[in-house]
């Protein structure tokens, strides 16, 4: 009997797991809907409620921007703010934090559909739940409308992108269309998007070279143009402050995004105060340590520990198991390091650096799933 059959049939059987993804779901529903406000909630709706007018009335009515508004390109704010529209005014707050949440936790299916194309499904289930049941990730889910989000178009973009160098001339129609919708979503968060892409830039170098994609090069280098083409016309349309700029002086709002001193002056790391914009290079570190599930943190530990036993092990079922390790990994560095040396002030705890929470979530994942197969345990036997 092959895996996938012995799988759906577990599936099929137990309707545990299926049981403890709407357990999660509905009471992730209902943190959302008690929580309070955060401090820049208002200034996000209110900004994508004056795009959405501007953008329907086709630029009769005015914007009613400032100088931080302007310098955000507020693709999601504006898909907010319409959906917002729909319901009573007095439940705004409640349905934009329930807004949030659902991409949130489309981007957690997003860590499922990803983790089961590049090793299996069962590792997939894994990763999903230790993912969505993190408590740094399951906080912000709702009252996060940037970071949660920018992680999930980096999920789904790296999924597609994946999906697309399968080759299936006809099906990457489509594809092509998601990557660029989903590099338009995470650029119209934040353009420190593009650096959360590095890792899946390489792998894909590396897909194209074991596949033998060379021959299909100038496609693929036409597909690339596209999904520039798309996802730029995407952000500059919702990015209403830059249409007057766009024939007169295009590059003095990049001028402004990059000079402008986001966030706070001063941050609080272990009891001793630094500057925002000059962190240690152990910030991250310290703040996964003290805010990561112990379980989490001993899984991780033991995977360094027995990496030899673990890449043994999976090498001998799932293709270039070391090479998607490195790329595992290179999600979770390449991009930190970027941020952290960057000019850019670096604040709010682990909140710029959620999007490596997925790729984290993966390695305690690994090394779960080894114990039970090891130990010769039927981890869906309950």
């Amino acid at each position: 009997m092959s895996s996938e059959k012995s799988w759906q049939e577990v599936l099929n059987k137990n309707k545990f797991l299926l049981s403890l993804v709407l357990i999660t779901f509905f009471y992730g529903i209902y943190n959302v809907l008690i929580i309070g406000k955060s401090w820049d909630t208002f200034f996000f709706i209110e900004t994508g409620k004056s795009r959405l007018a501007y953008l329907l009335s086709l630029g009769t009515v005015p914007l009613k921007e400032n100088q931080v508004s302007e310098l955000y390109p507020g693709v999601y704010s504006i898909i907010n703010s319409f959906f917002l529209q729909i319901f009573p005014k007095k439940y705004e707050l409640e349905i934009f934090h329930l807004l949030n949440f659902l991409v949130s936790f489309l981007g957690a299916v997003g860590l499922y559909k990803l983790t089961k194309k590049i090793f299996n499904r069962e590792l997939g289930i894994i990763t999903f739940f230790i993912f969505i049941l993190n408590p740094i990730f399951f906080g912000h889910m709702g009252i996060n409308d940037r970071d949660t989000i920018m992680l999930t178009a980096n999920l789904w973009l790296t999924f597609y992108v994946i999906k697309y160098l399968d080759f299936d001339k006809q099906k990457n129609k489509k594809y092509i269309i998601y990557i660029a919708l989903f590099l338009a979503l995470g650029l119209g968060i934040r353009f420190a998007f593009l650096a959360t892409l590095i890792p899946i830039f390489f792998f894909g170098i590396f897909i194209i070279y074991k596949k033998k994609l060379l021959s299909n090069i100038k496609t693929i280098l036409f597909d690339i143009l596209k999904i520039i083409l798309i996802s730029s016309a995407i952000v500059i349309f919702f990015w209403a402050p830059i249409h007057e700029l766009l024939f007169t002086n295009p590059l003095d709002l990049f001028k402004k995004l990059f000079a402008y001193p986001w966030g706070v002056p001063f941050v609080l790391l272990n009891g001793e105060v630094h500057q925002s914009g000059n962190v240690p290079f152990y910030y991250i570190f310290v703040s996964l340590f003290f805010k990561t599930p112990e379980y989490i943190l001993f899984l991780s530990l033991l995977y360094l520990l027995i990496f030899k036993k673990i890449l043994n092990y999976f090498s001998k079922n799932i293709s270039f198991f070391l090479t998607k390790q490195i790329f595992v990994i290179a999600n979770i560095i390449l991009p930190s390091f970027l941020l952290l040396f960057s000019p850019f002030s670096v604040y709010d705890g682990l909140r710029l650096f959620l999007f490596i929470l997925p790729y984290l979530s993966i390695v305690p994942a690994i090394t779960l799933f080894f114990i039970f197969k090891n130990l010769k345990l039927n981890f869906y036997k309950f």
